[in-house]
């Protein structure tokens, strides 16, 4: 989109888009100010366009590379079935646990789609947002701009990889395109399968901070890392937004009161002896 100050990118499919993305769309639009508009990149479906707001691409159409990066990586490990290559006959290997950090297939559409995106707007700031994000009130019409400097800003955590439901990139920066090129390459030479996780957060992280020692680019986080469990909410984005990250979250509409630190003594018990649940 043309003349846009904040250009907000997302992905869904059409099951998500169902669950939690109108959601996402509807409170942006509610509440999001003039200045900033919607770019969505749908799973194989469409959502009509609002001139000057909102605006849809075809994910896979869009992204022929992610298209052949799918193609070329077929196999259950790669897929976040770690350990069934190791399994000698098939009705083990259907037992393999899942683990999202090691799939590198379905993460990966976010990469593609943001950098396929990094090409395309016309945006000062371009903003990564999880499609399960939803907004509570307005938006300040500065607020994303005076979030700080920095090529991306970003939602650090101390002691695991970060949590990319928000990333905000400044693309009047020099080597912006650089790190968008690097971001992607990872995926396309395979690169990822020799990192410890090969999830999007992860990789992000191994990305910025090589970049960030190179000195191609400056990233700065945001959240309060000492908050392990849910940095989102515990950032300057918690006065405005909430990110329903995980099945429970989506369950509740919101996060929990654990979520927030809240939480008093007997009911943190009673959680820990599985009494009740996450409220």
């Amino acid at each position: 989109m043309q003349g846009a100050g904040v250009n907000v990118v997302t992905t869904m499919h059409r099951g998500g888009y169902e669950k939690y993305g109108a959601r996402m769309i509807e409170s942006f639009l509610a509440h999001w100010p003039q200045n900033a508009t919607l770019t969505v990149y749908a799973e194989d479906f469409s959502i009509p366009a609002i001139p000057g707001r909102l605006e849809c691409f075809d994910l896979h159409a869009s992204c022929p590379e992610l298209v052949r990066f799918k193609e070329e990586n077929t196999e259950s490990w790669q897929r976040g079935y770690v350990d069934a290559h190791m399994r000698k006959n098939v009705a083990a290997r259907l037992q393999a646990k899942y683990d999202f950090k090691f799939d590198g297939v379905k993460f990966a559409n976010k990469v593609y789609a943001y950098c396929q995106h990094a090409k395309r707007t016309e945006a000062r700031y371009m903003v990564w947002l999880d499609a399960d994000t939803v907004t509570l009130k307005p938006i300040a019409p500065d607020f994303i701009t005076d979030l700080g400097t920095g090529f991306v800003l970003y939602l650090g955590r101390r002691f695991t990889h970060s949590e990319c439901g928000f990333m905000r990139f400044d693309m009047s920066r020099p080597n912006a395109g650089k790190f968008f090129e690097i971001m992607q390459n990872m995926y396309s030479s395979g690169e990822i399968y020799t990192l410890n996780e090969w999830h999007d957060s992860f990789v992000f992280d191994v990305v910025r901070s090589t970049a960030s020692a190179a000195g191609l680019i400056d990233a700065v986080s945001i959240s309060a890392e000492a908050v392990s469990r849910h940095p989102f909410i515990h950032s300057p984005l918690g006065q405005y937004m909430d990110h329903l990250k995980g099945d429970q979250r989506k369950q509740r509409g919101k996060s929990s009161t654990r979520d927030w630190g809240n939480e008093v003594f007997s009911r943190k018990l009673m959680r820990k002896l599985r009494l009740i649940e996450d409220a």
